[in-house]
Order: C-alpha cells, then sequence, then structure tokens
C-alpha cells in the first residue's frame, strides 16, 4: 500500500525580506496547505537541500529531481532526453498521467497523432481520449521563474493525491518541458547564485540585477529561442519540432518574465493584432482558459491583465505556433525579479513570489485541460478536416520550386518543411508559370491543400496588408523570399486536384554531396561551380588547409579533362591552380574529397590551361580568395543577437573558426591575422580612439572591414571611408529637407501604437543586384529579398561601381512599413563597397543572415569576407595601369 504525507500550513501570502536573508518559502507557499501526498516522491526540499526560490536551480539539478520523480513512481511518471543543446545539455521531458495510460502510452500517442489525420479522425471516439497538455518553461534563460516552478508543478502532478492531480493523471497526459533553453538557464543561475550573499539585496543596483553582456536571456549562440519556433536553426528547436509533431499537443503552456514593476500577464493578446490565419475557435478556447486563471490567481490575491501589449500574430514564437498546429498556445509574462530579491513600487518582489503565480497558472491549466478535454480535442480533429476548404479558400493550389541553381539551399529549405510535417511533392509534368518552367525529374511542389494547410498559408505569406501596425515583433517571414530559390504560386483554378500537378512525395534524403566532372588522374586546376550555398564552407577547407584559390571575375568554358563536351563557368567560380602550387598536391586532393563528401558544389577537373571559351585558367582576370579568417566585435553596446547569428553562420553552418573580439582587445591583438573583421549594429561609443586607429591602418594595408547598420555609420565617421546615409527626412531637388509642420497634437493614449506604426518592424524588401559584383557571386536571381527592421538608409556610392545592391523602384514585398519610409527607400543602397587604402569597406543595414535562415542573402557575407581583395575599384591606380601596358 502507497503511504502518503500532508503539506503543513504555510503562507499564503508574500514573503518577507528580513535583514539577515530571504525566508525560504516552504511547499505549501506554492500549493496551498494540507492535501496528501504519495511519499514514494521526493519533495524538491529534501531532494535538494534547501526549498525552490532560495537558489536558482541550474539545469542538472533540474534534470536530476525529474529523473528520480520518475524513478519513484514509475506507474505515473516517464523520464525522458529527446535531444540536446550546443554545449550538450539535455532536452527533457516528464510525461505524466494515470497508470493505465502509462502502460499503453506508445497507443495513446498514435491514437492523439491520428486526430491529425483528416481521414482517420473521423472513426475516432473522442470520450474515452485524453487531451495533451504541454507545460513548458524559460526560452528565456534569464526568466528562471518558469523552470523552478516546473520541480513544484511536476511534484504536485505526480505526487498528489487530490481530486484535481488524479483527474489531471486521468484526462491527460501531460508533458512537462522544464526548460526551452538549458544553456541559457545555465549561465544566469550562475550568475544570479554567484552574486547572492547571505544578505540578498534587493538595489536593482546590485550586480546580481545587473548581467552582462549578452546576458542568459539567449542560448548558447546569443539567439533568441523563441524567434526561432519554425526557422528551426538550433538543435534546441529541431528537437522540440520532432517532438511537437510526435503529439500535437492540445495546449502549450510558454512561460517567460517581463519587467520587474508589471504583475502577470496570460492570453489572450491584443486582440486587434491576432494571426489572421489562426482560427477563431482558439481566441474562443483563450478566453475560456483564461477563466480558470482568473479564478486560481483570484485566490492568491495576485494581479494580472489580458489583452494588452502582448500579441498573437508572429508564427515563429511558442504561443502561436502551436494555433497553427491545431492545439492552443498560451503565453505566460511573470513580474521578475530577476535574481533572488528586487526593489518594486510595491515592495519587494521576491524570486519565490515569481515562482508562485508560475506554478499556480500551470495547475490551473491543468484544470482547464481537464474541463475542456472534449472541446479541445474537437478543435483538434476539426482543424485538420478543414484544412483542404481553408486552402481551397486562399485560392492558392500549391507552390513549385525549381532547385536546380542551388541543390545546397533547395535541400535546406525541404529540410525544414519536413520538420513541420509539411510534404514535399515532385512535379508530374513539365510546367510553366510566369514564364517559367519547372522541368519534371527536378523541381518540386508543396501542394495547399494538405493537413498542414495554415501553417503552410503563414510560412509562405506575403502579407502587406494590416489591420494594427504596432508590431510586438517582426511583421514578415516568408519562407520562399528567405530562400530566394526560383518558385512560382499556382492559382487553385489552375490546379488539378486529380494530381495532374504534383506527384510522387519526394523523400528528404540526407544533404546533398559534391558533384565531380572530369578525370583527375592529370589534372592542373579544379574549378568549383559558383552558385551553391555550401561555396563559403569549401573555401574555408580550403583556407585552412593553406590552398591557394582564385575567384573568376570574367565567364568562361573549359572541357572537363577526358570529356568532350563544354563547361560554362559563371562569374564567382572558384579556381585551383594544382599546377601551380606542386608542393601542395596532396592536400588539394584530400581537401576536393572533403568537399566532395561534405558539400553540395559542383567540382569540374581540367588538364589543358586554354580555355575554348573566354580567359585562360592563367588569367590576370582571376583574383586571389582571402582565406576566411575572421573576427567578429561582440561586448557592450552591441547587439548580440546580431552578433550571434553572424558567429552561428561562420561557425555552423561553414564550419569556419570565429575569433569573437571584445572592442578593448582590437588595441592588444594582431589584426593582421584576420581577412577580415565583421562590426555587427550597435552602438560604439566604448570604442577608444587607439582602436580605431588600430582598425583604419588594418583596413588601409588590405583588410575587408564590414560593418552593418549603425555601425556603418560609425566606421563612416571615424575612419574617413565615403558612406553617407540618408537624411531623416527626404531632401528636395534644392538640397534642402522639404519643411514640414514642426508641431501637431496627437492623442496621449494612442502615442504607442503611433509611435510604433513610424517603425520598420521587420519587413521583407527587394534589391536589385549586380550580379558582376563580387560582394553578389553565385547569386543567381538578379532581385534579393532582404529582411530590414530599420529605418537607417544607405545612400548609394558616388562610384557608379561601389553599389552592388540597389533597392527597387517599389521595394516592399512582404511586412508592414510606413509608406513614406518605403518611398524614401527605393533606389537607395542596399549595399555599398568603399576603398579605404588598400582594403575596403563592405557597408549593409540589413543583416544578411537573419536569425540564420535567410539563406538568399546569406552569401553575402560569404563573398565580403572571400571576395574582398576582388572589389577593387573599377578606376585602377597608377601603378597598376602601368603594369597593364608593360
Amino acid at each position: 500500500m502507497q503511504k502518503f504525507w500532508r503539506i503543513g500550513l504555510g503562507w499564503l501570502g508574500g514573503l518577507v525580506v528580513s535583514g539577515l536573508g530571504l525566508a525560504a518559502a516552504p511547499l505549501s507557499y506554492y500549493l496551498g496547505e494540507g492535501g496528501d501526498y504519495d511519499e514514494r516522491v521526493p519533495t524538491p526540499a529534501a531532494y535538494f537541500g534547501f526549498e525552490v526560490g532560495e537558489w536558482h536551480l541550474r539545469p542538472d539539478q533540474i534534470e536530476q529531481y525529474l529523473r528520480a520523480v520518475a524513478v519513484a513512481a514509475p506507474d505515473r511518471a516517464k523520464f525522458e532526453v529527446f535531444g540536446h543543446t550546443h554545449e550538450q545539455r539535455a532536452l527533457v521531458h516528464l510525461i505524466v498521467a494515470a497508470p493505465e495510460r502509462m502502460k499503453n502510452l506508445e497507443a495513446v500517442r498514435a491514437q492523439h497523432l491520428a486526430l491529425s489525420d483528416s481521414q482517420r479522425s473521423k472513426r475516432i471516439d473522442l470520450r474515452a481520449m485524453p487531451a495533451v497538455v504541454n507545460l513548458g518553461y524559460s526560452i528565456h534563460g534569464n526568466e528562471a521563474s518558469g523552470a523552478n516552478a516546473a520541480v513544484v508543478a511536476a511534484y504536485w502532478l505526480v505526487a498528489s493525491e487530490s481530486d484535481a492531480a488524479q483527474a489531471a493523471r486521468r484526462d491527460l497526459v501531460v508533458l512537462i518541458d522544464p526548460m526551452f533553453n538549458p544553456d541559457g538557464i545555465a549561465r544566469f543561475a550562475q550568475w544570479a547564485n554567484g552574486h547572492r550573499g547571505q544578505n540578498v539585496v534587493a538595489d536593482a543596483n546590485h550586480r546580481e540585477h545587473r548581467e552582462p553582456w549578452p546576458s542568459g536571456r539567449t542560448n548558447h549562440y546569443w539567439f533568441d529561442l523563441n524567434r526561432d519556433w519554425f526557422a528551426l536553426v538550433h538543435p534546441e528547436s529541431q528537437a522540440r519540432a520532432v517532438r511537437f509533431q510526435q503529439w500535437k499537443p492540445n495546449i502549450m503552456n510558454d512561460h517567460h518574465e517581463m519587467g520587474t514593476d508589471k504583475t502577470y500577464f496570460f492570453q489572450p493578446g491584443e486582440p486587434s493584432r491576432n494571426n489572421p490565419t489562426t482560427p477563431a475557435r482558439v481566441f474562443e478556447l483563450q478566453a475560456r482558459l483564461a477563466e480558470f486563471h482568473a479564478e486560481a490567481l483570484d485566490k492568491i490575491g495576485a494581479f494580472y491583465y489580458t489583452e494588452e501589449g502582448y500579441d498573437d500574430f508572429f508564427v515563429g514564437k511558442g504561443s502561436v505556433y502551436p494555433d497553427l498546429n491545431g492545439g492552443l498556445g498560451i503565453l505566460y509574462e511573470q513580474a521578475s525579479a530577476r535574481g533572488h530579491v528586487q526593489e518594486t513600487d510595491f515592495g519587494d518582489l521576491t524570486f519565490a513570489f515569481s515562482i508562485r503565480n508560475q506554478v499556480t497558472t500551470s495547475l490551473s491549466t491543468l484544470a482547464a485541460g481537464v474541463a475542456m478535454r472534449g472541446d479541445l480535442l474537437a478543435h483538434q480533429r476539426e482543424f485538420y478536416q478543414s484544412a483542404e476548404s481553408f486552402a481551397r479558400a486562399q485560392a492558392v493550389g500549391g507552390w513549385v520550386f525549381d532547385p536546380t541553381d542551388d541543390p545546397a539551399r533547395a535541400w535546406e529549405l525541404r529540410s525544414l518543411l519536413a520538420q513541420h510535417g509539411i510534404e514535399v511533392r515532385g512535379v508530374a509534368r513539365n510546367i510553366t508559370v510566369d514564364d517559367r518552367e519547372f522541368a519534371q525529374g527536378e523541381s518540386w511542389v508543396v501542394p495547399a491543400g494538405q493537413a498542414q494547410a495554415r501553417l503552410i498559408a503563414e510560412l509562405f505569406t506575403r502579407r502587406t496588408d494590416f489591420e494594427d501596425t504596432a508590431f510586438y515583433d517582426i511583421s514578415a517571414w516568408s519562407v520562399p523570399m528567405a530562400f530566394n530559390l526560383p518558385h512560382a504560386e499556382i492559382a487553385w483554378s489552375a490546379w488539378d486536384a486529380r494530381g495532374g500537378v504534383a506527384g510522387d512525395v519526394v523523400a528528404l534524403g540526407e544533404h546533398p554531396r559534391g558533384t565531380l566532372q572530369g578525370d583527375r588522374t592529370a589534372v592542373i586546376s579544379y574549378v568549383l561551380g559558383a552558385n551553391s550555398a555550401d561555396l563559403p564552407r569549401a573555401l574555408g577547407r580550403l583556407g585552412r588547409a593553406k590552398v591557394v584559390a582564385q575567384v573568376t571575375t570574367k565567364a568562361f568554358g573549359a572541357v572537363p579533362a577526358g570529356g568532350s563536351e563544354l563547361v560554362t563557368f559563371d562569374v564567382g567560380s572558384i579556381v585551383i591552380p594544382v599546377g601551380r602550387q606542386p608542393q601542395n598536391a596532396a592536400t588539394i586532393e584530400a581537401v576536393i574529397e572533403e568537399i566532395l563528401a561534405n558539400d553540395a558544389v559542383a567540382v569540374v577537373a581540367l588538364n589543358r590551361g586554354l580555355s575554348p571559351q573566354g580567359p585562360d585558367l592563367g588569367s590576370p582576370s582571376w583574383t586571389t580568395v582571402k582565406a576566411g579568417r575572421v573576427a567578429v566585435l561582440v561586448g557592450g553596446g552591441l547587439s548580440a543577437y546580431d552578433a550571434g547569428e553572424i558567429w552561428h553562420t561562420l561557425d555552423v553552418r561553414w564550419q569556419m573558426p570565429v575569433v569573437l573580439l571584445e572592442g578593448d582587445d582590437i588595441t592588444r591583438a594582431d589584426l593582421m591575422r584576420y581577412d577580415a573583421i565583421v562590426l555587427v549594429d550597435g552602438t560604439y561609443a566604448e570604442i577608444s580612439e587607439k582602436a580605431v586607429i588600430a582598425l583604419k591602418t588594418w583596413t588601409e594595408a588590405g583588410g575587408t572591414l564590414i560593418a552593418f547598420d549603425r555601425a556603418a555609420q560609425w566606421a563612416a565617421e571615424k575612419l574617413g571611408v565615403k558612406i553617407v546615409m540618408a537624411p531623416a527626412k527626404e531632401v528636395s531637388a534644392k538640397g534642402e529637407v522639404e519643411s514640414e509642420k514642426t508641431w501637431e497634437r496627437l492623442p496621449f493614449g494612442e502615442g504607442e501604437n503611433i509611435e510604433r506604426a513610424k517603425k520598420i518592424p521587420g519587413t521583407i524588401f527587394g534589391a536589385e543586384v549586380d550580379l558582376t559584383h563580387p560582394l553578389a557571386y553565385g547569386m543567381a536571381m538578379d532581385l534579393v529579398p532582404l529582411f530590414r527592421s530599420s529605418t537607417r538608409v544607405l545612400m548609394p556610392s558616388k562610384s557608379p561601381y561601389a553599389t552592388p545592391l540597389v533597392y527597387a523602384s517599389e521595394p516592399l514585398l512582404a511586412g508592414y512599413a510606413p509608406a513614406e519610409e518605403v518611398t524614401r527607400l527605393a533606389g537607395k543602397a542596399a549595399a555599398v563597397v568603399e576603398s579605404l587604402g588598400k582594403g575596403r569597406v563592405v557597408a549593409m543595414v540589413d543583416n544578411p543572415v537573419f536569425r540564420g535562415y535567410w539563406f538568399g542573402s546569406m552569401r553575402l557575407l560569404g563573398n565580403a569576407i572571400f571576395f574582398g581583395p576582388a572589389m577593387k575599384p573599377a578606376s585602377a591606380s597608377e601603378e597598376a595601369q602601368e603594369e597593364a601596358h608593360d
């Protein structure tokens, strides 16, 4: 027989902070007085040796406690590791249900998943099915009340013998995900615990409450994982997406923190900023669920609010993604102590107090899940049964893609779609759409009328009209634009529902490998094709092996060794002259093998130096490629997000070592070790004059300085580079700023929304590309979508050859921007390359690797790093002119 014990009466109100330290919160502070508990399950205090809230729990402590709970009560709980972070911390679930369901957990999961199948779900009896609830916490590592609350919620759910707990185990399968972001939680826990004294300090100026750059919010690469739910750039998100598609939870909690002086928020969010693709039923169910939270928080005297501030719009957030997968995503925001205790206008806010609210709404979520079980399951079934009718109403039959220009980029897109359960099919016959032919056997389509119809509609949206323009996050995220593969939209009226366009399902397969043409027995040169997204990774391999390569600045044609047919090579192709570096011949062969095995790059072996078409292999038109030694400036005042996106792209995608250089280290480092230095967006006020001189000297000696947004403006001011930012207001033909009213009266209550509407919140604009410029080598399409979240604008260079990207005359492609900003951007520079001595500065406002998935413009970064010397101005120096005439 199981034994039970009873929690004693504890505090039900706020905790007292004394001069001797923070009073510990017993379990009853979180769970209320009384109640029987299974004594097999250790309490958190018994396991840790201190009460929850006294210290910030580390990821390893949370993981081990949940393991112990599962070991103690295997009939009720199961512990699973479903992935690992960049730093190899475990991503874990504690799965809790009644014993009879735990015995047949896989069958329960399979039956639940069948609700997402419009045909199979018709035969399912919902009356005996459990709903699935996923309690998820702390995707931002320094919003730690959620992760600590997960421990208390897990204890209650597994150990409590209350009617509410038994009902939750009986009617639900609960997945407790205690920490979405273990790496960030570890970083913050170390900081907060490391600055906690025996006498806790509530003063906001105390170092405990002032984390250093980049803070514990983000993951290992400084990404906000709550913006990665659909991009799936990181292993945390990839593993969670697999798990999500395996279970398709009916409710997905997403517990966060906000400003210290606020109270507690839970959804519904701002009604005017709901995602228009989300079914209205979602918001009705959210409103019903909110009643359970309100009642539970009222009982403990907690203050809260809904339908204000936060929205339900961006599909890449954890509170929206489930809405487009047949469930409910629910955002929770708790006022943060950002440590152990912090002063507020209403007294000291303790860590334990913030945990209690998160525990309370976790338990009220379970109560709602029990009460709403039938409606949640019925909604999930109807969501997928109505998928095709939804797609038909959108008037789009599907999207067709041509992957032939870049198999690597195409594979990345297909991989992303596969992770979201989106079906891809081959084209059944050659078709022509918008004057472009898509060939059978090469092209593929994404049918709109499939189970994931609503998610596809959002991932592929080009929305430009909005009810509310005060966005909490970005306003556009079009996946086809992000990848910028040749594609077209097929109208439903032209789509043959019987399969006239869509052929068989196309399996994803492994990442494509390189291809080889030509006999390698007597090779004098290898040529790498220009177009692959993997080319920067291949160039990095060559650079690290100290193999000299050259980039072609003119197109040419050659016959592969042992072959007979001419192969043409675009500008930006890479020539590896084996015959000019015989001492490296064995190394070259080894690197070519590595490229063929890992990089989807077309490799051609040549045994003649004479080209039948265009320049010969020994042409002076070729320019030596840099080795790819990169430093990225990081630290206070700079954007950790942008720095992390650059770091991740170089380190993970292209497997290039990256030096993260603090501003103060510029004067101490030997900058000549680096081919390129990246300045991310931010303020550079802390950079000393000595460091400025060092950067300028390095650039003038031949380095490539890559500067984004405010860094470009700083470089212009401090280094004397001829980069010009457009004025905030348009200038008249006379060179004067157009006059405007100097004063206007606007309603104070609408001020926040009015000011937000003046900004570019994250929008996609089209830029016309000079494909002959080295910055654009390998970019086959002459219009590239760029992601922009700034109103700063670059003016074109005075040199007619130094502006490789210019915004189109009608630049807005997707998302929101004020009309005057769209007009101001038209015809302005998207990228400028200016000389500084023997070096150059590549300036852009837009981050070409936005959030790590913007593959369509990613090559701009790689080209800037490797092809800097090829960007010399068209007006050659006197020495070069003399040399050319000798």
